[in-house]
């Protein structure tokens, strides 16, 4: 059975060698220095020898991280790195949607609401933006959208219709293409102008 000794300096020699294939090239002296360092200790005494491989190890340990953490990147990553940074640039389909139906509502609705309403109508539509919208998307499949076009029956069914609320008032808004992926104009609107309430209607003064 082989001694501890030239256990260690085998250690040790394999060490050498496997830190020499991760160092830069240009320290080849360093790494014979430590192998000619382990033949000379694997002739001394055991004790010696333990203390020296554990010295040893540590400082080629600590060396090898060092040294792979400092190496600059790879040029092959530079293909996933430009391909990340394109889709990283692209915009947000789903927010570029929602922007351009946005800005259709509202150009019907400011458009429309001045003339239903001409005495409250224009200074109300004068600082609206999208924010001060609430929207939902309707079909015929809704009961209430039917009773819509029964009430209603000048308004035409389409792919693209919109129920709009802003203030006070109640919007019908459709479109012959999709107004998520277009500007364009309505192609049929009605507005109703709901009553606004009285300014005292929540007072607790029965009097």
């Amino acid at each position: 059975m082989p001694s501890y000794n030239k256990l260690s300096g085998s250690f040790l020699r394999a060490s050498t060698i496997q830190f020499r294939s991760i160092w830069p090239l240009r320290r080849p002296l360093f790494a014979d220095t430590l192998n000619s360092m382990v033949l000379h200790l694997s002739h001394r005494r055991p004790r010696t020898t333990r203390l020296a491989c554990a010295l040893i190890a540590g400082l080629l340990c600590a060396l090898a991280i060092h040294s792979a953490a400092s190496q600059p990147a790879s040029a092959a990553d530079l293909d996933r790195e430009f391909y990340n940074d394109y889709l990283d640039s692209l915009p947000n389909e789903r927010q570029v949607r929602q922007e351009t139906l946005e800005r259709n509502l509202l150009s019907a609705v400011v458009r429309n609401i001045p003339r239903e309403d001409p005495f409250s109508g224009p200074q109300f539509v004068r600082n609206l933006t999208a924010s001060g919208l609430r929207y939902q998307r309707i079909t015929r499949a809704s009961a209430f959208v039917r009773g819509i076009f029964q009430e209603l029956p000048y308004l035409k069914e389409t792919e693209f219709m919109w129920i709009v609320r802003a203030g006070n008032y109640t919007v019908f808004v459709s479109y012959r293409a999709n107004p998520e992926r277009f500007v364009q104009s309505e192609f049929q609107i009605h507005t109703i102008v709901r009553s606004a309430p009285p300014a005292d209607s929540h007072s607790d003064d029965p009097g």
